[in-house]
């Protein structure tokens, strides 16, 4: 229906993140999948940290908010 249908989109501005002063405190997060068969952990968790740029992957069955919670504190 054209009555609830966007007319436009709003664009946020340009912003910058703060600057980080030590390792770990903030970190980007991802998740890449579904990955192909045969392999039993479908997804992956990726981690990078902003201050080193240092990456973390980690292999998880599913990509369920718990799922990410568990593996993330556990890698």
């Amino acid at each position: 229906c054209h009555s609830n249908k966007v007319s436009r989109h709003t664009k946020s501005p340009v912003g910058q993140f703060p600057h980080v002063s030590a390792r770990f405190k903030h970190i980007h997060l991802d998740i890449v999948g579904p990955l192909p068969p045969p392999e039993s952990n479908y997804y992956c968790l990726t981690c990078v940290d902003r201050f080193s740029r240092w990456p973390e992957v980690y292999s998880m069955p599913d990509m369920k908010a718990g799922t990410c919670v568990q593996t993330f504190l556990q890698g």
